[in-house]
């Protein structure tokens, strides 16, 4: 969430979720959307997915030498610092959501895929009922405390 743009002030919601493609990846049947792309959820195909803590306990079970801590530590830093970047620092005054998709791999090197403008946060409502309430407290409250909500200066 954009909550300032001079200075900049960017909260990030910690709740997350993974998605997985639906069938295991290799370069075969490069035609297979199952095998390659994680955004299934739009059709019948079933949707393969984990929740934040599901996911960190099992990080930092395989990634010991790469604790979730210090990889959030990483990632935060890169949405500030592709935040202060953007074209909309142009605007005097701007609240929005911007998910963003962050791969991970060996080297625990986060890389921003995509930002979207105009986000679709009904999967967010069923994954996590107080999201809203958690974001808009953030956005329009000024409430940061308990709110599953990270503010990046």
């Amino acid at each position: 969430m954009l909550l300032s743009v001079k200075p900049l002030k960017v909260a990030v919601y910690k709740r997350f979720w993974l998605r997985f493609a639906n069938l295991a990846f290799d370069l075969t049947e490069l035609d297979n959307a199952n095998k390659h792309f994680t955004v299934n959820n739009y059709n019948d195909s079933g949707l393969l997915q984990m929740y934040c803590h599901d996911f960190i306990t099992k990080f930092d079970g395989q990634y010991p030498e790469h604790p979730w801590e210090q990889a959030e530590r990483r990632i935060f830093s890169m949405i500030l610092q592709s935040h202060s970047k953007l074209e909309i620092q142009r605007q005097v005054k701007s609240c929005r959501v911007y998910p963003c998709c962050v791969p991970g791999g060996r080297c625990m090197e986060p890389q921003l895929l995509e930002v979207n403008y105009g986000s679709d946060c009904k999967r967010a409502c069923e994954y996590y009922p107080d999201f809203f309430n958690d974001v808009l407290s953030v956005m329009f409250l000024d409430e940061m405390e308990g709110h599953n909500v990270e503010v990046l200066e």
